[in-house]
């Protein structure tokens, strides 16, 4: 994206390596502008900065700065400073501004890391300011994907509270090889049913285990590609069905996505209930087959005596 400076005709031009993001993924970002000529080419008070605002994302490092093809050093050619906010200041020194404009009209290139935070994607804007002026401006967005999916019960009406999951990214296949090595993906709690993919860091507060209270299930913060939820606890009175529920997330260069998928579990074999004929006819029967043989056995043996 580019949006033309407003007082000073410069360009803020910024990139980010991936577009569609999941949860925790690490994302490199390239700003392009151009260094500034200034009034009073020698004034002391002469500044130039580039100020990055992220919304769902942590800058990580600065990885490279050049003017030109030259290179920048750290504290020695720029500075940078990280709010409590998150929002990211690289500030030229005046050994790069220097006293008689000699970086003027050259291309100025910032490439930097950041961690993706929210589930929801990311927004980032980047500004040049000079002397304290914005000069200009620029925002680029990065979308993620959820998955819904709906537990019922054979008639794909009634809905099944209680199941459990587990939910991999890869095919049913794929997960079921031996040897395969493909984990669970872990995820934090934000409410019943719902959940955000975790963050690397955090291990002691997430979890594999998903489950559909209410008969829902909604996971955030997914890339492209193609899931597999395995079912590992039915609802009472139902049967695992153990060939699990499939979704894929397309990418999208605009939007969030959002996937529906839904899975039906078949009802157990179910005993009559108690206080029920069922058995109670096989009991009585039973014991009147018992009774006529005993009866039997004993007329038998009174005729045998005699």
């Amino acid at each position: 994206m580019t949006l033309v400076a407003k007082s000073s005709g410069y360009d803020v031009k910024k990139e980010a390596a991936d577009g569609f993001v999941k949860r925790g993924e690490e994302v490199t970002f390239t700003i392009t502008t151009t260094f500034p000529s200034f009034t009073v080419a020698d004034s002391e008070d002469n500044t130039f900065k580039i100020i990055d605002t992220p919304t769902g994302l942590d800058i990580q490092e600065i990885t490279s700065v050049k003017i030109g093809d030259t290179s920048l050093k750290a504290n020695e050619d720029y500075t940078t400073n990280k709010a409590d906010d998150g929002k990211y200041t690289i500030e030229f020194t005046k050994n790069t501004i220097g006293t008689s404009n000699t970086n003027a009209g050259k291309k100025v290139e910032v490439q930097y890391k950041a961690i993706v935070t929210s589930e929801e994607g990311y927004t980032n804007t980047a500004n040049t300011s000079r002397n304290e002026t914005e000069m200009g401006k620029t925002e680029v967005k990065g979308y993620t994907g959820t998955i819904t999916l709906t537990k019922y019960a054979e008639d794909g009406k009634t809905i099944l509270k209680g199941a459990e999951f587990k939910l991999y990214k890869a095919t049913k296949d794929k997960v079921k090889e031996e040897n395969s090595g493909v984990s669970a993906l872990r995820f934090i709690k934000l409410g019943d049913g719902i959940y955000k993919l975790a963050l690397a860091d955090n291990e002691a507060t997430s979890t594999d285990t998903l489950v559909a209270v209410n008969g829902t299930l909604t996971v955030k913060g997914l890339d492209e590609g193609t899931y597999w939820f395995e079912e590992t606890k039915a609802p009472e009175g139902y049967s695992i069905n153990v060939d699990g529920a499939s979704a894929t997330i397309k990418e999208s260069k605009d939007k969030n996505v959002t996937v529906p998928t839904s899975l039906k579990d078949t009802k157990l074999s179910a005993l009559p209930s108690t206080g029920g004929i069922g058995t109670t006819i096989f009991t009585i029967a039973g014991c009147l087959i018992m009774v006529t043989a005993a009866g039997l056995f004993f007329a038998s043996r009174k005729r045998t005596n005699k």
